[in-house]
């Protein structure tokens, strides 16, 4: 009977696996955004992430940039939630949680934050999405010498930036 009864519950629990898993990939979605093509150094390695763990919650576009021999490293970070009409309000910076405001020509507001081992640049985007740019040096203590102007990173926004 205990045998009967555990293979009856595993064909019901794998039945409705197999069932939410088609459930799933009849979804679509679709999103639209542009990557910088020039940075302020050389690229080795690139790699895109989509990150999309449940499809009514945060969907994450994460494009990543590397250079092996300077240790520079550069993350650019799309995120979207797809039911929480305060996302963009709630995770962009507010009061004393960034160093300086900037405003594009359009009026977009832009975010800057530097810490002693990153440099990070914020903005509401299109369609409720929050956009980042992330500068940070991988193995090392500081910035130093390979801190990035602002500008520069102002100059990666404006690349991608949907007005």
């Amino acid at each position: 009977m205990k045998k009967r009864l555990l293979f009856i519950a595993s064909t019901l629990l794998l039945g409705g696996c197999m069932q939410a898993q088609e459930d799933i990939t009849n979804i679509s979605i679709m999103h639209d955004f542009e990557i910088p093509t020039a940075l302020p150094f050389e690229v080795d390695q690139k790699q895109t992430i989509i990150d999309i763990q449940h499809v009514d919650g945060i969907h994450q576009y994460i494009t990543s940039y590397d250079n092996d021999e300077t240790g520079q490293f550069l993350k650019y970070i799309l995120s979207q939630h797809q039911t929480n009409e305060t996302f963009v309000h709630d995770t962009l910076p507010h009061n004393d949680r960034y160093d300086e405001i900037f405003q594009l020509d359009n009026g977009t507001i832009l975010y800057y934050l530097e810490g002693t081992q990153t440099q990070s640049i914020y903005w509401a985007e299109k369609d409720n999405y929050v956009a980042t740019f992330t500068y940070m040096l991988r193995d090392t203590d500081g910035l130093g010498d390979y801190k990035l102007e602002v500008d520069e990173l102002i100059d990666l926004v404006i690349q991608v930036h949907h007005s």
